[in-house]
Parts: C-alpha cells; structure tokens; sequence
C-alpha cells in the first residue's frame, strides 16, 4: 500500500466527498483501509480547526464560538458567529431581534 502524504490524503477525502460513495464503499474500491481513511480525515479536520483558530481570535459560549474579525471599510469590530456549520456575518446595522431569532433557530438545528 503507498504511503500518502496529509496534503495526498486530503485529496483522496476530497474525492470520496465528491463521489456520492460511502467511505466503505470508496475505500473497498481503492484497496484502502477504513480506520486508516477515519484517521486521516480526523486528523486533517483537526489541523484546518486549529489554523483556523490561529487566524481569528474567537471567544466560545458553549453552543457557538463568536469570532471578531475587522470589517474591511470599517474600523469597528463585527461579530462572527459559528454555530455547527453555519457562520453568520451580520452587517453594521444588523436587527438584533433578527439576529437572536436565527441563533435559537441554529442552535435547535445544530
């Protein structure tokens, strides 16, 4: 079996996400072990969490991680809300009522 670098790996996983295969089935295909694939996926999702943290400050509050990132044309500070898979980037004027609504209806999703 060849040895695949982690970038290899992401590729092969990007390959079998865009396949419509299970991961069994691909991997079955490919003559690829399935706690192997497991693990390198694991620890490829892992490393793109971490740089991501490194790039934005973020603050966690439980259920959702809030991040500050400066708005380009503006020099205030806008939230960024990361609930599950969803990001929300409210604009400066932004209806708080609206923007809560939405939260609980993340949360009751994710």
């Amino acid at each position: 079996m060849k040895k695949r670098s982690l970038s290899e790996w992401s590729e092969e996983i990007d390959a079998q996400e865009a396949s419509g295969e299970t991961q069994q089935e691909w991997c079955a295909a490919r003559n690829i072990n399935i706690n192997t694939y497991r693990d390198r996926k694991s620890t490829i999702k892992a490393q793109a969490k971490k740089e991501a943290s490194k790039e934005t400050p973020s603050e966690s509050m439980g259920w959702m991680t809030v991040n500050v990132a400066k708005a380009s044309s503006q020099s205030s500070k806008m939230p960024q809300v990361k609930i599950g898979s969803f990001i929300i980037l409210p604009e400066a004027d932004f209806c708080e009522t609206t923007f809560i609504r939405i939260c609980k209806a993340l949360k009751t999703l994710c």
